[in-house]
Parts: structure tokens; C-alpha cells; sequence
């Protein structure tokens, strides 16, 4: 089946686990910490976090363990990120996913 999710990643991949879902491919492009606050909501991933590494501990780094394990054996994780300021997104997600798996692959710097 091919199917597109829209919406929470934290709640599509809570229900993911809880039915047993596994996937080919992972595609996201998550909020980089405050640089863009589009509301003052509980469900934004900025709301109850003080500093970048708070954020990272809440909600990216659960964020990477989640979508890596939705997916089935050689799937593909893939990140829509960059580094900006003191939000080194790039190296914070590659760092994250390189204790959970064994081989992966970022961009070379020229191509960033």
C-alpha cells in the first residue's frame, strides 16, 4: 500500500508503533527550534522548551528514534535540514542517527 501521512509526525508515528506500522521511506523537514513560531499552541515543538539543546533532548532527538524505528529493513530516513546559527541541525540529526544505525549518508558539504 502507498500511502502519504499529513499532519502531528509525533502522533502519526505514536500510532505507527501502536499498530505495528512499518515503512519503506521516512520523509521530514521538522521546525527548526524558534526561528519560525507560527503560534503559541501546545502542540508547537518550541512550546515548554527554553534553549535549542532542551529542544533537541524533547522532541528532535525522540523525532529520530521514532521515524527510524517505523522503518523496515533497508528503508530510507530522510531529513530536510540545515545548519543555521547555533542550530546545527545537519550534525544534531546525523550524529542521532548514527547511534541507532549502522550506515547512512549526508549530503556532501558542497551540495548543501
Amino acid at each position: 500500500m502507498n500511502k502519504i501521512e499529513f499532519g502531528d509526525c509525533r502522533e502519526i508515528m505514536r500510532k505507527w508503533a501502536f499498530d505495528n506500522v512499518k515503512v519503506q521511506m521516512c520523509v521530514t523537514s521538522p521546525p527548526y527550534y524558534d526561528l519560525e513560531v507560527y503560534s503559541h499552541e501546545e502542540t508547537q515543538s518550541v512550546t515548554g522548551c527554553t534553549s535549542y539543546q532542551m529542544w533537541v533532548d524533547k522532541f528532535l532527538s525522540p523525532l529520530v528514534q521514532s521515524s527510524l524505528q517505523t522503518l523496515k529493513p533497508n528503508g530510507w530516513s530522510c531529513w530536510n535540514v540545515h545548519n543555521v546559527g547555533k542550530m546545527q541541525m545537519i550534525d544534531d540529526v546525523a550524529k542521532m542517527i548514527s547511534e541507532f544505525v549502522k550506515e547512512y549518508r549526508t549530503l556532501p558539504e558542497e551540495d548543501r
